[in-house]
C-alpha cells in the first residue's frame, strides 16, 4: 500500500482502525457510516506573487490594458487534511480526501 486513502477500499474497517486509530467523527449514513480522520497543523506559506492582465474598451473606440502584480510575503498558515471513509458491512467501500489552507479548500479527490 502507498499510504493513500484510496488504498483502503476493499479492506476491513478493523484494519483501518488499527492503522489510523479511532476516527475523529463517525457519521451515520444511509446503509453504513462515514469515518472521518483529520490532521491539522501550522506551516510557513512561501512567498508568492500573481499577475493579472486586463484589457477593456474605452469610449470612442479605444482599447486600454494593464497588468497588476500582487506579492505576498512568507507568512504563517494553517492546514487541515480530512480523510473520509464510507464503511459498509465492515468494509471500506469509498473514500474522500481534501486539503484546506487557511480555511479555503485547495484540493480534493475521491
Amino acid at each position: 500500500m502507498s499510504g493513500k486513502a484510496q488504498d483502503w477500499v476493499g479492506h476491513d474497517a478493523s484494519e483501518l482502525r488499527q492503522a489510523w486509530g479511532e476516527p475523529e467523527r463517525i457519521i451515520p449514513n444511509r446503509g453504513g457510516e462515514v469515518w472521518q480522520y483529520v490532521n491539522k497543523g501550522d506551516f510557513v506559506s512561501p512567498e508568492h506573487s500573481s499577475t493579472q492582465f486586463g484589457v477593456g474598451r474605452v469610449p470612442f473606440g479605444g482599447i486600454s490594458g494593464g497588468a497588476d502584480t500582487v506579492k505576498d510575503r512568507e507568512h504563517a498558515s494553517q492546514y487541515e487534511n480530512k480523510f473520509r471513509f464510507f464503511i459498509k458491512d465492515g468494509k471500506v467501500k469509498k473514500w474522500f480526501e481534501s486539503r484546506s489552507v487557511d480555511g479555503r479548500t485547495v484540493w480534493e479527490d475521491h
